[in-house]
């Protein structure tokens, strides 16, 4: 729920009693988030770029023309729900990006985390265990430039689209481990345009990924075929 230009607190709604709570206690730049397993935690990306929304429109004014230019990076966060539900907490960090950028986390069934990590213009992913401060790689293709990662919860397998050097879109699927299941070029839709960067969900009821490009939905087969959903 944002509170300003880009700052935001992160809420959630009881969907039977249609009650709401605040979890964050502070205002932050939060991205999207996702649930546990278990659903008793949220990892989301974090970052703090914006001016307090308690801020003048001629201090704003002020901050952006004397702030140097500054490189921002998300940080990985976890919130702990059932503490929120109590009172709002404090995000905690549990990936620091100071190492390198981060984007895309997933939760696996056994508690760690896959996240996209950005070293030397490379994306790679790198597998986490909360609580420990050691990184694991798990995936670094050289011959491809990876843009999404997702997590199929019932194949227990993870999933990443990513360009190759043909400038063709790639689909493949991973085990836990990192090692390669499958690997497919993606049959573009003639309505969609080969820049357009697909980032699918995965929807559970259907056993399918799907994404939008803004007007029309589609599913994506992890063989690479893309059809429009009705």
């Amino acid at each position: 729920r944002f509170d300003g230009l880009c700052a935001n607190n992160i809420w959630v709604r009881d969907i039977n009693t249609a009650r709401e709570h605040q979890l964050t206690l502070s205002t932050g730049y939060y991205g999207p988030h996702q649930f546990t397993p278990n659903g008793n935690k949220l990892a989301f990306m974090a970052k703090d770029v914006c001016p307090r929304s308690t801020s003048t429109d001629s201090q704003m004014k002020q901050q952006v023309a004397v702030a140097p230019i500054k490189k921002y990076c998300w940080n990985l966060m976890t919130l702990d729900i059932e503490k929120a539900l109590k009172e709002p907490q404090e995000p905690e960090i549990a990936i620091s990006c100071n190492d390198g950028q981060l984007s895309n986390p997933v939760w696996l069934d056994n508690g760690n985390i896959a996240v996209l990590k950005q070293k030397q213009n490379n994306w790679q992913i790198v597998k986490y265990m909360p609580g420990a401060l050691t990184e694991k790689a798990l995936y670094s293709p050289n011959s491809l430039n990876i843009y999404y990662l997702g997590y199929l919860a019932q194949q227990k397998r993870l999933y990443i689209l990513a360009i190759n050097s043909k400038g063709e879109h790639i689909i493949e699927t991973l085990d836990q481990s990192g090692q390669l299941q499958s690997s497919n070029t993606i049959k573009h839709d003639m309505s969609l345009s080969p820049f357009h960067m697909i980032k699918p969900f995965y929807d559970p009821f259907n056993d399918q990924l799907a994404f939008a490009n803004g007007k029309q939905l589609y599913s994506l087969s992890l063989d690479g075929a893309i059809n429009k959903l009705t």
